[in-house]
């Protein structure tokens, strides 16, 4: 049985730009495209870059954490700012964004509209 998650639109928006973030990075187009090339890797600045504050970036990575879309990737500091760690969104989260990436809130997310999340 697939895992899924119980975010907020607020998440959900960050989500999507976090796993958008994710599959610029390694050329991917939707979130199945992981399963050949697991390049999930998030930073903070991914929000930031995004109009996001810090502290609300931060405040989201550890919600996002909490309820499992991210884990620390446990290398420890990165160069793009030594003081922080890089993050990944979780398989099972990459899992579940592919297969809610085509609904109407996702793509208006995708968009950058604001969205009603009855699905």
């Amino acid at each position: 049985m697939m895992k899924t998650f119980d975010l907020t639109e607020k998440e959900l928006a960050v989500a999507v730009i976090l796993t958008q973030s994710a599959l610029d990075s390694c050329g991917g187009h939707r979130p199945s495209d992981f399963e050949n090339d697991e390049h999930t890797w998030v930073h903070v600045n991914d929000l930031m870059d995004e109009g996001y504050s810090d502290k609300e970036a931060a405040g989201f990575f550890s919600s996002l954490s909490d309820k499992g879309f991210i884990v620390d990737n446990e290398l420890g500091s990165t160069n793009r700012q030594p003081h922080l760690a890089d993050w990944c969104i979780a398989t099972p989260a990459w899992r579940w964004m592919d297969t809610i990436w085509d609904t109407k809130p996702v793509q208006s997310l995708r968009k950058g509209e604001s969205s009603d999340l009855s699905m």
